[in-house]
């Protein structure tokens, strides 16, 4: 996960190569863990505590962080099918 998490930034592209015997839970395997990494470098990054935030006054400033950190570490993925 942390070699994952240290590949993950806004000038990274994933290519997933698959071929047609590639089995669906692979495939889920490795998107699973792409986006628990790119959630957990966000969670690394941000000031805001999301469970707080909700009911409190920081909403709007949470969610621009948020919108922040997806840009910077963002689910980029490409796949092929060989």
């Amino acid at each position: 996960m942390e070699r994952l998490k240290s590949s993950i930034d806004k000038n990274t592209l994933f290519e997933y190569n698959f071929t047609m015997q590639t089995s669906f839970q692979n495939y889920m395997t490795v998107l699973s863990a792409h986006f628990t990494a790119a959630k957990s470098i966000r969670r690394d990054h941000q000031t805001f505590e999301s469970e707080l935030v909700v009911y409190n006054e920081n909403y709007e400033s949470y969610k621009e962080e948020q919108d922040q950190l997806k840009t910077e570490f963002p689910i980029a993925k490409m796949e092929r099918i060989h």
